[in-house]
């Protein structure tokens, strides 16, 4: 189901002014079953490129053999510098999107 809706931040403190902007990624595997990832309309195409699972709250997929976390992927999507520690506002690992 998909629905459209400087230590830089990823967000969704203020969901009413992100209602729309944004596309839910659903998750698979054991515990991602009924679960989605929020990110940004722009990363949303990139990251459905790849198969997403949960493990610990945090979205992730093995790519290139690699394991990558989905906010870390998003920032360098963005070509934006990718901090030691990513602090999601609203406490929820799920939602990738990226403060403006």
């Amino acid at each position: 189901m998909i629905r459209r809706g400087r230590r830089v931040l990823l967000l969704a403190h203020c969901k009413e002014i992100f209602m729309t902007g944004f596309s839910e990624i659903p998750l698979c595997g054991r515990y991602g079953q009924g679960k989605v990832a929020r990110v940004d309309d722009r990363f949303a195409d990139a990251v459905r490129a790849h198969k997403w699972y949960l493990s610990n709250g945090s979205s992730y997929a093995k790519i290139n053999g690699e394991t990558v976390y989905l906010s870390r992927y998003i920032f360098s999507l963005a070509d934006v510098p990718i901090p030691s520690r990513i602090d999601h506002l609203n406490q929820d690992k799920l939602d990738c999107r990226l403060e403006i």
